[in-house]
């Protein structure tokens, strides 16, 4: 079995190096799982980590220790970094390389496996005793010599195997012609990876040692343990296996949740946009009435009807939401060349694109001719002559009256409707009884209509934009 352990942060790592002997070989693999030639060399690392047990061996992922993979200043993947342990928790590198080279990577390893060697301490020290591989410290406590121990273990691959090797050799040495054993196998690997980790308990059962018991009682004790060992180990994954159950339908529980959160908003929002329509639509309404009533009151005014006009602006008034230049009365001001100008912002929210913006120009420069004498040549008389404009005139019904929102535009702006004698005797009314639009507005000055203007465009845009 693999003996690769994975880190997954940095005080992970510390306490694996911590746990070596000093001058230990080890070697760290930083790997990605979409990685392709890291998947291609795992099988040789974990081979090789099996056969090599006083190496050390380490992985760490990008995914889930991504900490360790930043502090060692990887660049690419999978990249390998050997070292020993030089004191504490701290390792010295050696070298390190990138890419799934196995001949770098064996090589690496007989490296280490020398240094680990090289640098393991006298077993026969109190010390020593402690830092003795699982594997061959449990022979040692059941009475066999450290070589004949090392020996048994390289051959035997296991506890239980070298239990089986030494029985067929009594004097602990190997057969005339039997082949040596993989490097480093000698200092305690096995093959599940469970047995050497019992040596303490099999020693504790012999009242600290077991050199009065034959190999036979020996090999019994050590089958039993390694039995409770792998019963435990099975309820321990039993139990995992529930976790990771549970951790999956918790899983799927969170993204049904996070799905109907989806669809609540999706409906949240379709019910906004329902919503803004059905404003927009109580405004064109609004606007279609406020348009009526304003005709009305145009032809009240020209027929003197003073009841009736005191009536209409009333209801303007109601209509325009309490308007904040309504007098007291009720009545609407209409000499407020600053109501005017408000009111106009408010409709020319609602015209169309360039015709909009064509309007509110036109608007402007009747405004300006106006009440402007100059425009018209010398003297106020000639100026009078631009505060009457026909309504059937081609150029103003085209940019104006034709256009959604200019006409109320134009009242706003100062141009009251005129309507015609023949018209109101035929029983016409509305637009159709209109025979001009007359200037009945204070001056406009120089900045107003800059403002008018600038306020013009702004809102123009702003309507484009949503």
């Amino acid at each position: 079995m693999s003996a690769v352990r994975e880190v997954t942060s940095m005080q992970e790592l510390e306490a694996a190096v911590g746990s070596c002997h000093d001058g230990q070989g080890l070697i760290i693999c930083c790997s990605a799982s979409w990685c392709g030639p890291c998947k291609a060399i795992k099988p040789e690392f974990e081979a090789l980590s099996a056969r090599h047990p006083d190496v050390l061996c380490l992985r760490a992922m990008d995914d889930t220790g991504p900490d360790v993979v930043a502090a060692m200043k990887i660049r690419g993947f999978p990249t390998f970094i050997a070292g020993t342990k030089s004191g504490g928790a701290t390792f010295t590198e050696t070298h390190r390389f990138s890419g799934a080279d196995r001949s770098k990577l064996e090589s690496t390893f007989a490296s280490l496996a020398a240094a680990s060697a090289a640098s393991a301490p006298d077993p026969f020290s109190g010390a020593g005793r402690e830092r003795l591989f699982p594997n061959v410290q449990a022979l040692v406590d059941m009475g066999f010599g450290v070589e004949a121990a090392s020996l048994a273990i390289g051959y035997g691959g296991s506890l239980e195997g070298a239990l089986d090797w030494l029985e067929a050799r009594p004097d602990g040495k190997p057969l005339p012609g039997e082949a040596a054993p993989d490097a480093g196998d000698g200092a305690g690997g096995d093959g599940d990876g469970d047995d050497g980790d019992d040596y303490e308990d099999a020693g504790a059962e012999g009242g600290g040692g077991a050199s009065g018991l034959s190999l036979a009682e020996r090999k019994a004790r050590v089958q039993r343990l390694i039995a409770e060992k792998k019963a435990a180990k099975a309820a321990e994954e039993k139990e995992a296996a529930k976790a990771r159950e549970l951790a999956r339908r918790e899983a799927g529980q969170r993204a049904a949740e996070a799905e109907a959160a989806r669809a609540a908003a999706a409906k949240e929002v379709e019910r906004r946009e329902r919503q803004r329509d059905a404003q927009a639509a109580a405004k064109r309404k609004l606007i279609a009435r406020l348009q009526v009533v304003q005709d009305q009151l145009e032809r009240a005014k020209a027929s003197g009807h003073a009841d009736k006009v005191a009536e209409l602006e009333a209801k303007i008034a109601a209509l325009q939401g309490g308007h904040e230049h309504h007098a007291a009365s009720g009545r609407f001001d209409p000499a407020a060349w600053q109501a005017r100008l408000e009111r106009a912002m408010g409709v020319l929210s609602k015209l169309d694109g360039e015709r909009g913006r064509t309007a509110m120009a036109t608007v402007k420069a009747l405004v300006s001719n106006a009440m402007d004498p100059a425009k018209g040549g010398a003297g106020e008389e000639a100026g009078a002559k631009f505060r009457r404009v026909k309504a059937d005139k081609p150029a103003l019904r085209s940019r104006v009256t034709d256009v959604p929102g200019g006409r109320p535009l134009l009242m706003a702006a100062g141009w009251a409707a005129e309507f015609s004698a023949e018209a109101e005797a035929a029983g016409v009314s509305g637009a159709a009884a209109v025979d001009a639009f007359v200037f009945g507005g204070a001056p406009l000055t120089a900045e107003q209509a800059a403002r008018l203007g600038r306020a013009a465009i702004e809102a123009i845009d702003a309507a484009l934009a949503k």
